[in-house]
């Protein structure tokens, strides 16, 4: 402690250089390896026993006295009392750290690839060390048996790494678990050392790399998978049920991806890029024209489904950079799968037209039918008109149909930090309230299913308080099951840089 102490008195204040965006996705970075990926796994186990203790095995509620189907009963045949995998995947991560560009020049295509890699490769890395703690746990002697499918992958596994699987096999005799655990580490080697090179246009996938569904992670999952079936038939149910089954919830929740990253954009540049492609063209400048003529426009370009930009783009820096975003977005569905990136945002929306803008964009790189297009509705004016642009967006033909491709869900971001500055505290809260409501009954009326995305802070100012209290006090039909929220730079830290303090806050998000 005195050493700790020395260190960070003589530490200077303030940093002698300004730190990078990769800077602050690294710094993001730290506390899913240090406090959350092990934190999740824990989560819904705990979830788990109390599904359990209320509902049993077979979903029936359990009387007072316990008795019933709850699995609180003493076990039997080896099984383990709860397992997370039950459970369907209720919570997930994202960030806009290096996909937020709305007002920071310095967050560019290139950072977001960059971005898009760190996060591949940590996942990838903390797979590897979840493996390495495993393997000396599964050294279950090969008497016991194996099932075929599990021998068959391992045939097949031995085939893709020879030098490896000899290694194996001498090193971990008559160890077969242990065996196919070292031939799938060896395979997320490769599918890091993969993840770390450049998407370049003429990428070939690594035949040795994990590939396929959401960038190789459901084959990840498979091969786990395959493992704990095979211990369940063969009375290691509890070994099944353990760290394995914890790896497997972390595959599940974390994927190769390890969490989406949002892509944020102003309305204006999306509008100022479009001017400059349609101008090229001949057609009218979309800024020349009222909302309710832009937005025809764009309904009539997505239903033209003719290429707008040229392989190369040759217009403006800005406009490049903003055809380039998309595209980046469109390679990462095509090497991470399309969790990488859910989702652009477009800030200060106003009017349909800034959601089809966006959408007209990300048709355009071939990413659209892949990725959710969020307005963010900041203003109390714009709050105001929330329910109407929903309502023209959803009787837009281009538009009913990307969203039927997504089924039929939408997210709505709202501002809260942003409606403060503009209404003031007490007002921003009623016309949040208002508008949440509103959101919600436009999209009943259109049989969508909404997801209010909450732009909210650390600070009272910014929307921030209590989690549990505040989700609890948001109107009811905004809910119902599905939830988003910002957690701000300035409480990570606090909440998220202990595991113990994680799993409380995790928690109550959850309740």
């Amino acid at each position: 402690m005195t050493e700790e102490t020395t260190a960070l008195w003589q530490t200077d204040e303030t940093r002698p250089a300004r730190p990078s965006v990769l800077d602050e996705v690294r710094g993001g970075l730290f506390f899913v390896e240090a406090t959350l990926f092990d934190t999740v796994p824990r989560l819904y186990r705990d979830m788990a026993r109390a599904f359990d203790a209320a509902y049993g095995d077979d979903g029936r509620p359990t009387t007072d006295d316990g008795t019933g189907s709850s699995d609180s009963r003493p076990s039997t045949n080896n099984q383990q009392p709860t397992t997370n995998n039950k459970l369907p995947t209720f919570l997930r991560f994202g960030s806009w750290i290096g996909g937020d560009r709305d007002g920071n020049p310095h967050v560019t295509p290139e950072v977001t690839e960059e971005t898009l890699r760190e996060h591949r490769t940590m996942a990838l890395r903390l797979y590897r060390r979840g493996l390495d703690r495993m393997r000396g746990h599964l050294s279950i002697a090969g008497r016991r048996g194996i099932s075929g499918d599990l021998a068959a992958r391992l045939d097949a596994c031995r085939a893709l790494f020879p030098d490896t699987a000899a290694d194996a096999a001498a090193r971990y005799a008559g160890q077969p678990y242990r065996q196919f655990l070292a031939l799938v580490y060896r395979r997320l080697e490769a599918t890091e050392a993969a993840a770390r090179r450049p998407w370049r246009a003429d990428h070939r996938p690594d035949a040795l790399a994990y590939a396929g569904e959401s960038g190789g992670a459901a084959e990840f999952r498979a091969d786990l998978a395959l493992v704990r079936e095979s211990l369940r038939a063969h009375g290691a149910a509890r070994l099944a049920d353990g760290r394995l089954a914890d790896l497997a919830c972390q595959a599940r929740v974390f994927g190769f991806h390890l969490m989406t990253l949002d892509v944020r954009q102003h309305s204006a540049r999306h509008l100022g890029a479009l001017d400059e492609i349609l101008g090229r063209y001949g057609l009218p400048l979309p800024s020349s024209l009222g909302e309710d003529a832009r937005a025809d426009l764009y309904a009539r370009e997505l239903g033209a489904f003719r290429p707008l930009t040229p392989h190369d783009p040759d217009f403006s820096d800005a406009t490049n950079e903003t055809v380039e975003t998309f595209r980046v977005v469109r390679r990462a569905h095509a090497r991470c799968g399309g969790e990488a990136v859910e989702a652009v945002v477009i800030s200060m929306t106003t009017g349909a037209s800034d959601v089809l803008a966006a959408l007209l964009l990300a048709r355009d790189a071939a990413a659209d039918d892949a990725l959710d297009i969020v307005p963010l509705f900041e203003t109390v004016a714009d709050l105001h008109a929330a329910p109407g642009i929903l309502a023209r967006l959803f009787e837009t033909p281009a538009y009913a149909g990307h969203l039927a491709r997504r089924g039929m869900r939408q997210t709505v971001m709202i501002g809260y930090s942003d409606s403060n500055k503009d209404g003031g505290y007490l007002t921003a809260n009623w016309e949040l309230h208002r508008a949440q409501r509103a959101i919600a009954t436009a999209c009943d009326r259109a049989g969508v299913t909404l997801t209010l995305f909450h732009g909210r802070g650390g600070s009272i100012g910014r929307g921030g308080g209590p989690a549990g209290r505040a989700i609890r006090a948001q109107p009811p039909e905004s809910v119902r099951g599905r939830f988003r929220v910002t957690e701000q730079g300035e409480t990570i830290t606090a909440r998220y840089d202990h595991p113990e303090v994680a799993a409380r806050h995790l928690t109550q998000l959850t309740h």
